[in-house]
């Protein structure tokens, strides 16, 4: 008996992203739990996606600010104050497109299987964006078990 990852699982706000990135199922959001990652995911995806205020500001009198604008310059937490978000860092961070992608891993089986899988998943997706975006890299983020995996996961 095999067993797999299931990405039947319901997705938080479905559609949300429109034509800019492909559907969060086809991103595999259906592999996250959704009553602990749901809307967690959703809230990830809106910050990491919220350039279209300053197109929308150029058609506005009174400038909204970008959930990242928002943060710049503020302390979140203990961070050192040389590790707040700056306005050049959060204006070079609104250059870049960041379509959030879920990875579904059978956590029964090894972290380097995993890690081998996980390096033909990215490599898939970045061949996905290749002639949409100069995407070559990705950030990864992790949760206790995926840690183990990323850990794995040989760099390039």
């Amino acid at each position: 008996m095999t067993t797999t990852p299931d990405d039947s699982g319901a997705i938080f706000n479905d559609g949300a992203d429109g034509k800019k990135f492909p559907s969060r199922r086809e991103r595999g959001w259906g592999y996250a739990f959704y009553k602990s990652y749901g809307e967690a995911l959703d809230r990830l995806q809106y910050l990491l996606s919220d350039d279209d205020i300053l197109m929308d500001n150029y058609f506005r009198e009174a400038q909204l600010q970008t959930a990242r604008q928002r943060f710049t310059g503020v302390r979140i937490g203990d961070e050192p104050p040389e590790q707040v978000l700056t306005e050049e860092e959060t204006a070079h961070g609104h250059r870049f497109l960041y379509p959030l992608h879920v990875f579904g891993y059978n956590w029964l089986q090894s972290s380097a299987d995993s890690a081998t899988l996980l390096g033909k998943y990215i490599s898939r997706v970045l061949l996905d964006y290749h002639h949409r975006l100069a995407v070559k890299k990705v950030i990864l983020v992790t949760h206790p078990i995926g840690g183990l995996v990323a850990r794995h996961y040989p760099r390039t």
